[in-house]
């Protein structure tokens, strides 16, 4: 019975984490520009400088040449946190399937939610990397971005901030932490019966 119940919070978490991962992988929200600067970042867009948002196309310009283009200009490190979140994302929804593939079972249950463990640890670990590489190379885009011969002004004046997306992904990673920590008392309930 309690199994069952943590495994029906471990579910209904998980697709939480999903949700927001799913939104933060694919999402143009990852700096913010202010206000002011907007005129500097659509003339940063039309010439294709730099890219001041996103990590990963939802949809891409000119089909699957203008993806490869958008992957040759990432970063590495953003590479690493588009890496990272696409294989969170695939582990939490093998991590969602197999919770609820277990949840129907009546025999066994004892041994096959053991991978819910781990799996969750995994995300957790992966969703880690993303965050910490996101943030502390999120000042590096004021080095990229040559202003002064647009404003006369110095790169580092430039007033770009950590977007929704970012806080998605912690969002995230706040629930897989839970998620990590119901797995293993579904798992203590299940190996005790109760």
């Amino acid at each position: 019975m309690c199994s069952s119940l943590t495994q029906l919070v471990f579910g209904v978490v998980m697709l939480g984490a999903i949700a927001l991962t799913l939104g933060a992988t694919f999402s143009d929200k990852w700096r913010t520009v202010e206000k002011d600067l907007l005129d500097l970042y659509e003339d940063v867009q039309r010439n294709h400088t730099e890219r001041l948002t996103g990590i990963l196309p939802f949809l891409c310009e000119d089909g699957a040449v203008g993806c490869a283009g958008f992957w040759k200009e990432m970063k590495p490190y953003e590479k690493i946190v588009a890496i990272c979140m696409i294989a969170a994302l695939i582990l939490e929804i093998v991590a969602f399937v197999w919770n609820f593939l277990t949840s129907c079972t009546c025999c066994f249950k004892k041994y096959l939610l053991h991978p819910l463990s781990p799996l969750s640890f995994l995300i957790t670990i992966f969703l880690t990397v993303a965050i910490g590489v996101f943030y502390y190379n999120s000042d590096e885009i004021k080095d990229d971005v040559n202003i002064q011969k647009i404003w006369d002004a110095e790169a580092k004046d430039l007033n770009i901030n950590i977007g929704s997306a970012f806080w998605m992904a912690v969002g995230a990673w706040c629930l897989v932490v839970i998620d990590t920590i119901l797995a293993s008392f579904a798992i203590f309930f299940a190996q005790h019966g109760v």
